[in-house]
């Protein structure tokens, strides 16, 4: 409630065109080892083997709803987030282009399953959880050609948090109003 309170309040603020919170900025990723298993039989890529599908190196962050327009990111195919993937224990995730095309060639994504395998923080002891990919996003143009995958942030489950504001020309004195507006909802 006070993420959603301090975007509120934020894109009140004379120069403020946007919020958006998720774990990381985009280029400060983590990383981690990845699994990767075609629906229905589909084959991936003739380029990735069966090896290489159960250890795809990508880079991952949890996303508010707001994320993808902030950076002006479009959807390519399949779906956004909607309000329900961000309720705990939901399972779909968003890719970029990058990675739907490195698992899928030429193909459609949608419907793949990931799950990982090898974090920053070493490998799984159990697998993990399986997310359906819901949704492809374009790459991000900083960070063309990594591949990324993208989860939604469930609120109180993640912290500290990356806090993202795009500002116009006339944002003068925000950061000291940041300030004020984060310590009176903390």
């Amino acid at each position: 409630a006070r993420h959603a309170e301090l975007s509120r309040l934020l894109e009140a603020e004379a120069g403020v065109a946007g919020v958006t919170m998720s774990v990381a900025v985009p280029g400060a990723e983590p990383w981690a080892f990845v699994e990767v298993d075609e629906p229905d039989g589909r084959p991936g890529p003739e380029a990735l083997s069966a090896e290489h599908l159960s250890h795809v190196l990508v880079e991952f962050n949890r996303v508010d709803h707001a994320f993808f327009d902030l950076f002006d990111v479009p959807l390519l195919s399949g779906r956004r987030f909607e309000t329900g993937d961000f309720e705990p224990g939901r399972t779909g995730i968003l890719v970029n282009r990058t990675f739907g095309r490195d698992i899928a060639g030429n193909g459609n994504p949608l419907g793949y399953l990931v799950r990982y395998a090898t974090t920053t923080a070493g490998p799984a002891s159990e697998p993990g959880p399986w997310f359906e990919i819901v949704g492809v996003v374009d790459d991000l143009p900083a960070n063309a050609e990594r591949r990324r995958v993208y989860h939604p942030l469930t609120p109180g489950q993640i912290q500290p948090l990356s806090l993202t504001v795009r500002v116009t020309p006339v944002a003068t004195g925000l950061a000291n109003r940041l300030a004020e507006l984060t310590v009176a909802l903390d």
